[in-house]
């Protein structure tokens, strides 16, 4: 075992470079329907979920801005996690994204 994993949208998980029919718009740093995918794509929308589960009660103020995450709010958003062992595997997946 590498220590690697695969994160899809199981329903609508398409190969590499496929155009993409489908997604969730707010996970997003842009619109992606139509575009080619990529492997970071997914990477951002788990560093995006995580965040949001982090910051339940404000999760819309700390993420979104017109209807996407921009990278800038997700990482503020990494930033403020107290919990160390959270917060490792948040830095890793932005490390994966080169954000």
């Amino acid at each position: 075992m590498t220590g690697n994993w695969w994160l899809g949208d199981l329903g609508s998980a398409i190969e590499v470079g496929a155009s993409a029919q489908s997604t969730t718009q707010w996970f997003s740093q842009e619109t992606l329907i139509r575009q080619p995918a990529k492997a970071r794509y997914d990477w951002y929308m788990l560093a995006v979920g995580l965040a949001a589960e982090v910051h339940k009660a404000d999760w819309k103020e700390k993420l979104l801005e017109e209807g996407h995450c921009p990278a800038y709010k997700v990482v503020a958003a990494v930033q403020e996690v107290q919990t160390q062992s959270l917060l490792d595997l948040l830095q890793t997946v932005l490390h994966r994204l080169e954000v």
